[in-house]
């Protein structure tokens, strides 16, 4: 009976009004990415006022960061694998396989996280400098990353673990795992930055403790009652291990591959325009994040009820869940990209007081963002593909965009266009890219609908 009392507060997903459920499930889950973006920009934005040098340890930040995102791809194989199929097993009734994916999951972030921080911080000096750092930069970027590194297991615990809690509808405990990291870190930076003077070197110490308390709150509640989900150790059940990887890697590529294209922005920008540039991208991919993650939030909250609904055999809900997710996003993703578009120079002014730089955000973010107005297809896409486990097509969505379109057309542009070639490659991917992944959605939509008309 008390097993049965657990996870009955699943069954509401399969029950309760479809709209009423993805407000509660996707506003925590949103303002939960927001905080979580909030304090990473607000890291760039304390950086870029350490005086007399801020510029120059932004472009550091700048090298710095596609080891960053390499280390959070990791997370992926669960955040996009293991939590989808276990919101898929929790409709299907199946709660020993879901808490046995939550063990497997838990052993891989482990294991990844131990790996990646022994091997990161041996190779440092030579990633940095295979991912654009420049005599210049690179003491801040090494500076930054060293000790960014020591918290790998907390990044990836606090990701990857998270996502389980999201994927048995309690999204707003998910919410506030990650308040308590971000408050941590809003808080703690200016004090390690400015007034115990440690400058980039703070910004690192203020984000890995910022995390480590993030991983504890997020352990503490997959360990107590409250949770239906319940983490009874660590393991790596290979068949579990397989599927979660499995389905995992079109987030897996969708993180590791922006690694690749940072990348190649920064050594094409340090070709073209020097460090002034590498510093505007590292503003632009902030502003990118800023219109991104709310819709990744969204995502993140909604497809457990997408997932609990398919494992469930409920097509109905799940039609419903896909029409409203599709207005919502697309809505999202065309209002935000226009103001960017036609207010650069807001979005300048919150990022630096630098005279040069503004101007070089003003000129580019138009150009850059632009793509995005109709990315909402794009997410809904892939929140439908693996949300149904639809590994192939999502893998196939998460490498077109980047693989496929990014980065042969940054050297394509950029050798004809100089700089101005690189910012209107985003574009041109994003648009082509949410173009194909709403014609794939619509086609296999129609076959989701013809299934109902030949039941009837």
């Amino acid at each position: 009976m008390k097993h049965k009392e657990r996870y009955a507060g699943t069954e509401r997903l399969g029950q309760e009004p479809v709209g009423r459920l993805i407000r509660e499930l996707a506003l925590p889950a949103i303002v939960a990415q927001v905080i979580n973006l909030l304090y990473n920009i607000v890291d760039r934005i304390f950086i870029s006022r350490i005086p007399d040098v801020g510029s120059l340890a932004l472009s550091g930040i700048g090298v710095a960061l596609p080891v960053i995102l390499i280390v959070s791809a990791f997370s992926a194989f669960s955040a996009f694998g293991g939590a989808p199929l276990a919101s898929i097993s929790l409709g299907a009734g199946d709660v020993d396989r879901a808490e046995r994916l939550l063990k497997a999951n838990a052993g891989m972030a482990l294991l990844f996280g131990m790996l990646i921080t022994v091997l990161a911080n041996v190779f440092l000096n030579p990633l940095l400098r295979f991912f654009g750092a420049r005599e210049t930069n690179l003491p801040y970027a090494a500076e930054y990353l060293g000790i960014y590194l020591l918290g790998t297991v907390f990044v990836l615990g606090t990701l990857a673990l998270n996502s389980f809690i999201n994927a048995q509808g309690s999204s707003r405990i998910a919410m506030r795992t990650v308040v308590i990291g971000a408050v941590a870190n809003i808080a703690l930076d200016p004090i390690f930055i400015f007034t115990l003077n440690m400058g980039i070197r703070g910004a690192a110490v203020a984000t890995v403790i910022s995390q480590g308390l993030s991983f504890i709150a997020v352990l503490l509640f997959l360990l107590s009652k409250k949770s239906r989900l319940r983490l009874r150790g660590v393991s790596l059940e290979k068949r579990l291990v397989g599927e979660s990887m499995k389905l995992g890697v079109s987030g897996f590529t969708m993180t590791a591959t922006e690694s690749a294209v940072m990348t190649v922005f920064n050594r094409l920008l340090s070709l073209h325009g020097g460090e002034m540039h590498v510093a505007t991208m590292v503003i632009l991919q902030s502003v990118l994040q800023m219109l991104f993650i709310p819709m990744s939030g969204y995502v993140g909250g909604v497809q457990p009820l997408l997932s609990y609904n398919y494992g469930a055999g409920n097509r109905a809900r799940v039609r419903m869940i896909l029409n409203r997710s599709l207005c919502i996003l697309c809505g999202f993703s065309f209002l935000t990209a226009l103001s960017a578009v036609l207010f650069p120079g807001i979005y300048a002014r919150i990022f630096t007081d630098d005279p040069a730089l503004a101007v070089l955000v003003r000129r580019y973010l138009p150009v850059f963002i632009a793509g995005m107005t109709i990315f909402g297809f794009q997410e809904t896409a892939q929140m439908y593909f693996v949300g149904t486990n639809q590994a192939l097509h999502s893998i196939f969505l998460a490498s077109l965009r980047k693989i496929i379109l990014l980065i042969p057309l940054c050297f394509i542009l950029s050798a004809h266009f100089s700089v101005f070639g690189v910012y209107i490659s985003e574009a041109l991917a994003d648009a082509l890219s949410a173009s194909t992944a709403g014609w794939l959605f619509f086609r296999q939509y129609r076959v989701l609908y013809a299934r109902k008309e030949r039941r009837r």
